[in-house]
């Protein structure tokens, strides 16, 4: 063999299947570096660290898809973690959560609409009150 050969890109099978690198597990499942890391950190998934390095095992794959939908769906780093470590498996509990806010909104929507509101300008005010920027917060004085 010769000495310049690069074996960066040796392939690594373990008996829980193959073994990749970060970088690898970021192009295969379209997740940035730095939030891969996080994930890792965050939500405790199995990887493996030697000489510095960091090497996932594909057995992790499904848990950082998992991780990164359940962010998609709007949760926090706080519910994702819960969610994580009750083995939310097919994320059936905020389906069924999605489902009972759903419920409530149509709810709402038939209270408004037999009351005469009008939740359609309402719902146009809160749009443009979300685009506008955020109003400067107020310096506080020192001692005040």
């Amino acid at each position: 063999m010769s000495a310049g050969k690069n074996f960066e890109n040796i392939c690594v099978i373990s008996r829980r299947g193959r073994i990749y690198t970060v970088e690898e597990v970021s192009d295969l499942l379209g997740i940035p570096r730095p939030t891969l890391y996080r994930y890792l950190r965050e939500y405790s998934i199995p990887h493996l660290r030697q000489s510095g390095r960091i090497s996932i095992p594909e057995d992790s794959f499904d848990r950082i898809r998992e991780a990164r939908d359940l962010h998609k769906e709007g949760l926090g780093t706080e519910s994702v973690r819960r969610l994580l470590r009750e083995g939310s498996g097919d994320s059936g509990e905020l389906k069924e959560r999605l489902e009972r806010v759903s419920e409530t909104l149509e709810r709402l929507r038939e209270t408004f609409a037999a009351s005469g509101f009008n939740i359609r300008k309402l719902a146009v005010e809160i749009a443009v009150t979300a685009a506008l920027p955020p109003e400067p917060k107020k310096a506080k004085r020192p001692g005040g």
